[in-house]
């Protein structure tokens, strides 16, 4: 199940709501995908405000253009947010709306299993790698009304969002990016930790526009099917609540604190920032993906995705691509995941 959804604060009829106020204003199943057999059995899998708390609306006075108007910064949320549906949020203004500025969240969301046909279906656009829910930060298709005429016919249809021709260089900038980022190396043991762990990953304010760069690069380090379950948000500070469906997977925040680590965080992101430096991140990221098919991996165990980088370094150095010093520190660290927390990796 696939759904698209618009939630804003309109005096339009929802579907399920017709009176005044924040309410579901449109909610289609796209055309490509199968559907719920009826619309009301959709309403619990909705994730209304909580992947929005802590946005902050910018002002939008009379005499800003349009361009300039569309061209404002958008935030995004991605998050489980029931045991068995996952969401994607854009958060947006719609300007001034009766007499107020009015936020515009529009958005999909997918059941567990879903992932893999929103993967197969920009399979073409993405190759050699696998989509991640953090591409669609620079899909088309999202609508962007300003004032109450815009905002009361602002409707969806039965298409999705899509993916420009630029997506590959898209992918290559956000490389160039994260390679050359002063704080990398915490990054990486951050990151590692919170598989292990299942926590978040804080993402420093300083590097606020890296943010969705650090994300696109970083979950292209794990298995597609871990990278699905891994949230995000610009909006949120702190990790989510333990209550939440999504309390309990890794997250990436944007806030200032402290990394923690353990001794097999540190040894993958030493690992990680070798690719990084001397060797070629991009082959194994897409090598990454490919093995990934592969494998027997727990859904849930996101600490597994660890052992997928030294494999694909391993792999490559098996084809004649790769590099050797990195292929023996990849062996010299599969060794070292017979612990507790990792699992076994077949």
């Amino acid at each position: 199940m696939i759904a698209r959804f618009i939630y804003t604060d309109c005096e339009s009829k929802g579907p399920f709501s017709s009176g005044v106020g924040k309410k579901f204003k449109s909610v289609v199943f796209p055309g490509a995908w199968p559907r719920l057999e009826a619309l009301d059995e959709l309403k619990e899998r909705l994730p209304r405000n909580s992947l929005s708390e802590g946005y902050q609306q910018p002002n939008v006075p009379n005499a800003m253009t349009t361009a300039e108007f569309e061209a404002l910064p958008k935030s995004w949320a991605f998050a489980q947010i029931t045991n068995d549906t996952f969401a994607l949020e854009r958060i947006t203004t719609s300007g001034q709306c009766y007499g107020r500025n009015n936020r515009f969240d529009e958005g999909f969301v997918f059941s567990i299993n879903a992932w893999s046909d929103l993967v197969s279906r920009f399979a073409e656009d993405t190759k050699p790698l696998q989509l991640r829910p953090v591409d669609f930060v620079h899909s088309t298709g999202w609508l962007n009304p300003r004032g109450e005429a815009e905002l009361e016919s602002a409707e969806l249809d039965e298409g999705f969002y899509e993916f420009a021709p630029s997506f590959r260089e898209q992918l290559k900038d956000d490389l160039v990016t994260v390679r050359g980022l002063d704080g990398l190396r915490p990054l990486l043991k951050s990151f590692a930790n919170a598989q292990i762990e299942r926590s978040a990953v804080h993402v420093s304010k300083a590097d606020a526009d890296e943010f969705f760069a650090i994300i696109a690069i970083l979950t292209r380090l794990t298995a597609p099917v871990y990278a699905w379950q891994i949230g995000f948000s610009d909006v949120w500070e702190q990790p989510r609540s333990k209550d939440l469906a999504d309390g309990s997977n890794p997250q990436f925040v944007l806030g200032d604190e402290a990394t923690k680590s353990t001794a097999l965080a540190d040894l993958w992101a030493e690992l990680a920032l070798e690719v990084f430096t001397q060797g070629f991140p991009g082959k194994v990221m897409a090598k990454i993906d490919d093995v990934a098919q592969g494998l027997q991996l727990q859904r849930n165990n996101f600490a597994q995705g660890l052992a997928l980088l030294p494999i694909a370094i391993i792999e490559l150095g098996k084809e004649g691509t790769g590099n050797s010093q990195l292929s023996r520190r990849a062996k010299d660290f599969l060794q070292s995941l017979n612990q507790p927390e990792i699992g076994y990796v077949s």
